[in-house]
C-alpha cells in the first residue's frame, strides 16, 4: 500500500514498475486519442485512474476497467486509489478483465487478424457486387 510516482521511464525499468504495480494513475486531460500507456498498463493488468479525455471515452468502461475521473483534482485521485486499497478483490477482479480485454483488443497480431479479415470481407464484397 504504497504510491509511486514516476516520470519517463522505459526498458527493463518500466516492464519492472508494470509487472509490480496494481493502479495506473494518468489523471490526464489532454485530447490525445488513445493512449499507449493505458493499453499497456490494462495488458498488464493493471486497474486505471483516468480523465475523459481523447478516445479514452470510446472504449472505457469505468467501474470494469477502473475509475474515470470528473476532474484531476488531488482529493478525486487519492479517493480513487483509496478505494482501490481497500478493495482488494474488486481491484484483483479488475486486473484480470483489462488483462484479457487488452490481450483480446491491443496486441498488434490480433489488430493485424482484424484488418486481414475487413479487407478479405471488402475484397469479398466486391467481387460478389461485380458479379451480379
Amino acid at each position: 500500500s504504497r504510491v509511486s510516482v514516476v516520470g519517463y521511464i522505459s526498458g527493463a525499468r518500466k516492464i519492472e514498475m508494470l509487472r509490480s504495480h496494481h493502479v495506473f494513475c494518468n489523471p490526464t486531460t489532454f485530447p490525445e486519442g488513445l493512449q499507449t500507456t493505458l493499453m499497456e498498463t490494462m495488458a498488464f493488468g493493471m486497474a486505471a485512474v483516468t480523465c475523459h479525455a481523447g478516445g479514452i471515452g470510446d472504449f472505457f468502461e469505468p467501474g470494469e476497467m477502473g475509475v474515470i475521473l470528473d476532474s484531476p483534482e488531488a482529493t478525486q485521485i487519492a479517493d480513487a486509489i483509496q478505494h482501490f486499497a481497500d478493495n482488494r478483490s474488486r481491484l484483483a477482479q479488475i486486473a484480470l478483465f483489462n488483462h484479457e480485454y487488452a490481450s483480446r483488443r491491443f496486441l498488434a497480431s490480433h489488430a493485424a487478424a482484424f484488418l486481414k479479415d475487413r479487407y478479405l470481407e471488402l475484397v469479398n464484397r466486391s467481387s460478389a457486387d461485380r458479379g451480379s
